[in-house]
C-alpha cells in the first residue's frame, strides 16, 4: 500500500508538473501571436475597417463586390507597464497622423498619435496565471516599461521604453513565469529580434 501511494503521488506530481510548463508554453506562444496580431492590424487594420472587409471579399469571390469606404490608418501595440514587481499587459491603437515635428536641429516624422496610458488600452486575452516578470536586453539593461508599437503601412515596429526614448538594443528578452511563486522551472523567455521583429520562446535552464 505504501509503495502505490507513493507511485500514486509521484505520478500526479509529475502530471502536474506537466501541466504547469503545458501552460506556460501555452500562455507563451500566445502573447506572441497576440503581439504580432498588433502588426497584422496596423497593415491590414481591424476587423472592422473597411481595407480588412475588402480583402475578405476579394478572397472570398475573387472580385470586389464592396466599395470600400475611407478609414483612419491606426497605430497598434502593446504596453507593458510595471506594478508591484508585475507587469500589467495591454493592447492598445491610436491615429496614424504622419505629421512633421521640429526636434530642434531637423524636421521629424511623428508616425503615431500620443498613447494615453490613463484609457483606451485593452487587457489582452492571457491566463491570470501567467505573469511578466522581468523585460531586459541583450546588453543587460532592465526596462520598468515597454511599448511595441507597429505603424502602417507596412508594420514597421517601434520599441519604446518608459522614458519614451527609442531602444537601440538588438534584442528584448521578456521573462514570463507561472504561477504564485517564482521557480527557475516555470520560466519561458520571450527574445525579440528589433532588428526583423521575429520572436523565440525559450525554457529558461534552472543552472545551478
Amino acid at each position: 500500500m505504501a509503495i502505490v501511494a507513493m507511485l500514486s503521488t509521484l505520478a500526479v506530481n509529475g502530471y502536474l508538473s506537466y501541466r504547469r510548463s503545458a501552460l506556460l508554453d501555452l500562455g507563451a506562444d500566445n502573447l506572441v501571436s497576440e503581439i504580432e496580431a498588433m502588426k497584422a492590424k496596423a497593415i491590414y487594420g481591424s476587423s472592422t475597417d473597411a481595407k480588412f472587409q475588402e480583402i475578405k471579399n476579394e478572397l472570398a469571390t475573387k472580385k470586389l463586390t464592396v466599395k470600400p469606404t475611407e478609414s483612419i490608418p491606426q497605430c497598434y501595440g502593446v504596453i507593458f507597464q510595471k506594478s508591484a514587481n508585475i507587469f500589467t499587459v495591454n493592447g492598445f491603437a491610436v491615429n496614424f497622423a504622419n505629421t512633421k515635428v521640429w526636434s530642434g536641429d531637423n524636421w521629424q516624422y511623428q508616425g503615431c498619435d500620443k498613447l494615453d496610458v490613463s484609457k483606451g488600452l485593452t487587457a489582452l486575452s492571457s491566463d491570470a496565471q501567467m505573469h511578466i516578470a522581468d523585460i531586459s536586453d541583450d546588453k543587460g539593461l532592465k526596462y520598468q516599461g515597454l511599448i511595441l508599437r507597429f505603424l502602417p503601412p507596412d508594420g514597421k515596429l517601434e520599441a519604446i521604453d518608459n522614458a519614451g526614448k527609442t531602444i537601440q538594443a538588438k534584442v528584448l528578452k521578456i521573462t514570463v513565469t507561472y504561477g504564485d511563486t517564482v521557480d527557475p522551472n516555470y520560466q519561458r523567455e520571450i527574445a525579440l529580434d528589433l532588428r526583423n521583429s521575429s520572436f523565440n520562446v525559450n525554457k529558461i535552464e534552472n543552472v545551478k
